[in-house]
């Protein structure tokens, strides 16, 4: 019994310790995940709160070009609500001599297709950081719903954007086959154009630098090597 133990723990080490390149001609698979959430609260004069919350997908699929150099397409799904309130208080000092409440909720669905570069650099057989660079084209349709004593109305518009940017992120391999990822902000230009009744009302561009509360994305990825993969070099 003995022996077996310690002959399962020798090939896995073995395995590991050959596990330090990623081949020409490998693999991958998987999907990121990621989310945010904030929200903001005003009990000054007009009272306010608002909130933003989302969740999104990425299934992607690459291939390795090179040793440890992969590139690959993906695919991905995003839902955003945003949501604020306002209660404007009776207050002669400001000029409001009533209360009135008004109600503002933002619903984005948003899916996007785009290409990734990736470079692998080993730090070691199970950790390795990356340079991810990203393109995507992305589609969002927006429902927007207006509340108030006066009011209650819906208006629809879509928007189409542009995406261009760099996420450092960094891979735990559990086992060779098996990589965990993290990674947090985006270096980036990213172009955005929205409409309403099919006419261009807004167009914004520009670099982005995101290094926020909320720019992190949780990935899981599965590796098919060749067989010569698992060879250093």
């Amino acid at each position: 019994m003995k022996k077996h133990i310690l002959l399962i723990l020798i090939t896995l080490l073995v395995s590991y310790s050959l596990f330090s390149q990623i081949e020409k001609g490998s693999s991958m698979m998987g999907f990121n995940l990621n989310g945010n959430y904030s929200q903001h609260k005003n009990n000054t004069g007009f009272k306010t709160y608002s909130y933003t919350s989302g969740f999104g997908i990425n299934p992607n699929v690459g291939y390795f070009i090179r040793r440890n150099t992969c590139v690959g397409i993906s695919t991905g799904y995003m839902y955003t609500k945003q949501f604020s309130n306002n209660y404007i208080i009776n207050n002669p000092a400001l000029g409001v001599f009533d209360t009135d409440y008004v109600a503002n909720k933002n619903v984005m669905n948003e899916f996007h297709i785009g290409l990734f570069f990736r470079k692998y650099f080993f730090l070691n057989n199970q950790f390795a950081l990356a340079t991810h660079i990203s393109t995507s084209a992305n589609y969002s349709l927006i429902k927007t719903t207006t509340q108030s004593d006066l009011l209650n109305k819906t208006i629809y518009s879509y928007n189409i954007a542009f995406n261009v940017g760099l996420s450092p992120t960094m891979i735990y391999f559990p086992h060779p086959q098996y990589g965990i990822e993290l990674s947090y902000g985006y270096i980036g230009y990213n172009y955005n154009a929205t409409y309403f009744n099919h006419e261009n009302i807004s167009n914004e561009d520009g670099f982005k630098f995101n290094f926020g509360p909320n720019p992190l994305q949780l990935g899981f990825h599965f590796y098919m090597f060749k067989k010569s993969s698992t060879t250093k070099k």
